[in-house]
């Protein structure tokens, strides 16, 4: 138990290293909002070191630095805009360019200036697996808490961490030191900017549709009772604001197509829930979360008529990863071999 309660105190006094040793001048947020590039993106490993027998000293500990700006060929920016949304645009030698939607929370000091931002893509700190691996490159990969530093020459986002022993959650050891640091390029608070510098013309998808971006698919099958359709799938274009509808009923099995349709979105919270609404088609699709949780998912839930009563109906969809062609064509030859079974 001592141990622990030790282990415990030893990573509460590195983390309050971590903000304490940050003199960080806050700013205004006129100062702090605009485009920043990334600077400086290091980690230092500490070096295995030789055994030593019983009575000797051993060596003093030594570290190799790993400079992800020059071994990554790391180029990223982050643009800030003081309404609270913003963007993220990273690149490097394996990554291929992207730009995500993010919402900022701002925290001021006793001042009423800007002494700390997080940024967050909404719905993963790994845009892939949620888990932010050791050897991968990306800063904060998706969400990330930033020091503001406005000095005379300049404004920069600035965090410094430590290597982090964990005790009772292992998943969280962190076996190497951090450094990342922004610096403010420009005032620009869309991708005007970032566009000029890489000789692109990127377009940002809406924060609240980027977790949809894709193809979505009906969690229900042709098989389960009360069932409507072959197949169903929605496939959300998250810059346009635009969807297209897929699906066959089972009653006519007719392909349906409806393309162009519009995306329309609102956020809708109470004292006990909060909503994510989407109007597609005339029927409104929600997702239950934060106003800065960017939905992965939708569901439906409304009725319908069935031998002249209503009949409750729920939906749900999730992402896809096949194009709509091959989930179509693979629910039609499923379904031809389920009813030849009947």
């Amino acid at each position: 138990m001592k141990k622990i309660i030790s282990g415990l105190l030893i990573a509460f006094f590195v983390l309050f290293g971590v903000f304490a040793l940050c003199a960080c001048q806050p700013g205004t947020i006129e100062e702090v909002e605009g485009t920043y590039e990334l600077e400086i993106f290091s980690r230092r490993y500490p070096d295995q070191m030789p055994e030593v027998a019983e009575g000797e000293t051993p060596p003093e500990q030594t570290y190799t630095t790993h400079d992800y700006m020059q071994e990554a060929q790391v180029k990223a920016y982050l643009v800030l805009n003081k309404d609270g949304d913003g963007y993220a645009v990273y690149q490097d030698k394996d990554t291929e360019l992207f730009v995500e939607s993010v919402k900022i929370t701002y925290n001021s000091s006793e001042e009423s200036k800007i002494s700390t931002l997080t940024y967050t893509n909404g719905y993963a700190a790994n845009r892939t697996t949620g888990v932010k691996k050791e050897k991968d490159p990306i800063p904060g990969r998706g969400e990330e808490t930033l020091y503001v530093n406005a000095r005379s020459n300049g404004v920069t986002l600035v965090r410094d961490y430590q290597i982090y022993h964990a005790v009772l959650l292992p998943s969280a050891e962190r076996p190497y030191s951090q450094s990342v640091t922004y610096r403010k390029v420009d005032k620009a608070t869309d991708l005007s900017y970032v566009n000029k510098q890489l000789k692109k013309t990127l377009t940002a998808p809406a924060f609240e549709l980027q977790g949809l971006n894709g193809l979505l698919v009906i969690g229900s099958s042709y098989s389960d009772q009360n069932a409507e359709y072959v197949y169903c799938a929605l496939e959300i274009n998250a810059v346009t604001k635009k969807a297209s509808l897929y699906y066959a009923l089972l009653s006519d099995g007719e392909d349906v197509v409806k393309t162009d349709l519009d995306v329309t979105y609102r956020f809708e919270s109470t004292e006990t829930t909060s909503r994510h609404l989407y109007v597609i088609d005339g029927k409104t699709y929600s997702y239950g979360g934060a106003e800065n949780v960017a939905p992965t998912s939708l569901s439906y839930e409304g009725t319908k008529t069935v031998d002249g009563q209503e009949t409750p109906v729920n939906e749900y969809y999730y992402k896809a990863v096949q194009s709509v062609a091959d989930y179509i064509a693979a629910q039609k030859a499923g379904y031809a071999e389920w009813s030849a079974q009947q």
